[in-house]
């Protein structure tokens, strides 16, 4: 089961995420019993998206390798298609290596060694 994404999370990637359609930026509409669903306006789509959906798809796609709240640091854009798992395309920007992170508490590749003579 994925963790339920925070709305600072969703803040961090929301604005980059496009239409695969006709490539404008999806807005967040509300339907019927308060469900949360995403949009372009354009109407080139017969349904909206469903907001959980989009979230699962998102983290799934991020997952092991940027923060999702970090999201427009490494992402460029987000595109999503029909509404199938496929469907969800990341663009990655060039500087960022998609591979996971070194943690923060590891040691240092480099060791130094102390020298065999001494300095005067």
């Amino acid at each position: 089961m994925i963790p339920s994404v925070t709305a600072a999370q969703q803040a961090g990637y929301m604005p980059l995420v496009r239409c695969g359609l006709c490539r404008q930026r999806v807005r967040e509409v509300h339907l019927e019993g308060g469900r949360r669903a995403h949009d372009c306006g354009n109407g080139c789509r017969r349904q909206p998206i469903d907001g959980q959906w989009l979230d699962d798809q998102i983290h799934r796609a991020l997952a092991g390798k940027i923060a999702l709240h970090r999201a427009a640091e490494a992402v460029e854009a987000i595109s999503v298609g029909a509404v199938d798992p496929i469907s969800l395309r990341v663009l990655w920007r060039q500087v960022f290596p998609a591979g996971p992170q070194p943690t923060a508490t590891a040691r240092p590749a480099t060791v130094f060694l102390p020298t065999s003579r001494r300095l005067s």
